[in-house]
């Protein structure tokens, strides 16, 4: 990323709390392979399969927010977090299954709810 473009990102749009979570998110969650779970025109999602695991759910839709339920290997009934500060907690269903809901333009990241995001 041109560092111009960055420092117009941090400072002059305020994304500064937003940037500073998403390096945290990549620092501390996003780790191994990636694995696509949910594509449409709107919604995008991934898992990211190694270290505490972390779902990603992107959605471009303008006005509409988003739910879909997407496969994770959390395993059955494991209450996930979202790092973003975007999406309300949720728990995986029986088969391991996470419904995730994502704002308009916006985006949530999904792990573990028991990391410490102080550390």
């Amino acid at each position: 990323m041109n560092i111009r473009y960055f420092f117009i990102l941090f400072f002059f749009y305020n994304l500064k709390e937003d940037l500073k979570n998403l390096i945290w998110i990549h620092e501390n969650i996003a780790k191994g392979e990636t694995i696509y779970r949910w594509a449409d025109d709107d919604v995008l999602s991934y898992e990211r399969v190694g270290g505490n695991g972390l779902i990603v759910g992107l959605n471009d839709h303008r006005f509409e927010t988003k739910t879909v339920k997407v496969a994770t290997q959390f395993g059955s009934f494991q209450w996930l977090h979202d790092y973003s500060g975007h999406g309300s907690d949720i728990q995986t269903d029986a088969n391991g299954y996470a419904e995730i809901t994502i704002a308009p333009n916006n985006y949530v990241a999904y792990s573990k709810a028991s990391l410490n995001k102080n550390s």
